[in-house]
């Protein structure tokens, strides 16, 4: 238990949000209160949390993770590197991934986890209806694509109409914004949850979807204004900042690791953590990393004075197939990240 209460105090150190009288009170706290944090910490809500988020980003990521790779089979049959198809063919292909991503959406039944959420039911509620409207617009879009691509195999020219595919982006970040926004509040607020999360990543991802969504209202502009420029300039500004926050993130992390080591070596039981957040850190920061040069790309066209907009769908497309990659690959670090926090406040205890 003297671990446990070491590990929360260094907590209230090490974390950047609070404050000199947050510290003051919580040096008050008694032995029961430290075990009561940990029961509420010990993954459950957290975990019931993540997995709700998750599952509504899944439902809408899905079906556009498995598009994208079938969009790399018709972008290299319109590139010529590939047999000339029928006019059958492809919409054979893309229904082939629509019906395969409408059979899975009618399977998953998600049920709201019994949280006490300090984000009010109607913000619950218009997530989870935001959920609906994305994938509506995700077959809108994979239809559109379909149909496009019919065209150029039987010779005609690629259509230029981005509609479809800016109503996606639109929907999709909507979701996704709204997804990430409830884990941080909650992370923040929630006093279940308020202590070992992966509070600059949520915030991060946020960021980055906001991102998408001031550059897909310029895309959509018929003319550039200057304080639309200026959204896309302080989003971008954001997306940076909230990037070094997944690094104070595992700052936190190694702090505990370090005094629970400390003090388990002095008692000649040595045990260390610090291999585990090093190798989840390099996963988590790798994984975020690649989405740069796509950003900084899609800036830069719109700070130029001549905006390519059929470079900027092709920068933007690429940004999402990653974003639809990462979604699913990135949960199973940030559970592991839990279940490292978890085994080291056991052993604590």
């Amino acid at each position: 238990m003297k671990y446990l209460a070491i590990l929360f105090v260094c907590v209230s150190i090490a974390s950047f949000s609070s404050t000199a009288q947050d510290n003051k009170e919580a040096s008050k706290h008694s032995s029961a209160k430290a075990e009561n944090q940990y029961k509420v910490l010990n993954l459950l809500e957290q975990l019931q949390l993540f997995q709700y988020a998750q599952d509504y980003r899944n439902k809408c990521v899905r079906p556009s993770e498995s598009f994208y790779l079938t969009l790399g089979v018709l972008e290299m049959i319109s590139s010529g590197k590939g047999a000339k198809p029928s006019s059958e063919y492809i919409p054979g292909l893309v229904s082939s991934v629509v019906d395969k991503a409408q059979a899975a959406k009618g399977n998953s039944q998600i049920e709201r986890p019994d949280l006490e959420f300090v984000s009010p039911p109607t913000v619950l509620a218009n997530f989870e209806r935001a959920s609906e409207q994305c994938i509506e617009s995700t077959f809108n879009y994979l239809n559109d694509l379909s149909g496009k691509y019919t065209s150029l195999a039987e010779g005609k020219e690629f259509p230029s109409d981005t509609s479809a595919f800016s109503a996606y982006i639109e929907a999709k970040s909507t979701l996704l914004l709204r997804s990430y926004s409830i884990e941080t509040n909650e992370y923040r607020l929630h006093p279940n949850t308020d202590v070992f999360t992966l509070d600059g990543y949520t915030e991060f991802m946020f960021r980055v979807y906001q991102f998408m969504v001031t550059s897909n209202e310029l895309m959509a502009a018929q003319e550039l204004e200057q304080e639309q420029q200026e959204r896309l300039i302080h989003s971008f500004q954001q997306v940076q900042e909230s990037r070094k926050k997944i690094d104070k993130d595992f700052g936190v992390f190694n702090g505990l690791q370090l005094v629970f080591k400390l003090a388990k070596d002095k008692e000649g039981k040595p045990v260390d953590f610090s291999a585990d957040f090093k190798k989840q850190k390099e996963t988590i920061n790798s994984s975020v990393d690649i989405f740069y040069p796509f950003i900084e790309e899609i800036k830069a066209q719109f700070d130029s004075s001549g905006v390519d907009l059929k470079k900027v769908v092709q920068l933007m497309t690429s940004l999402d197939s990653l974003l639809a990659l990462h979604e699913r690959r990135v949960s199973i670090v940030r559970v592991e990240v839990k279940k490292t926090l978890d085994a080291m406040i056991t052993q604590a205890k």
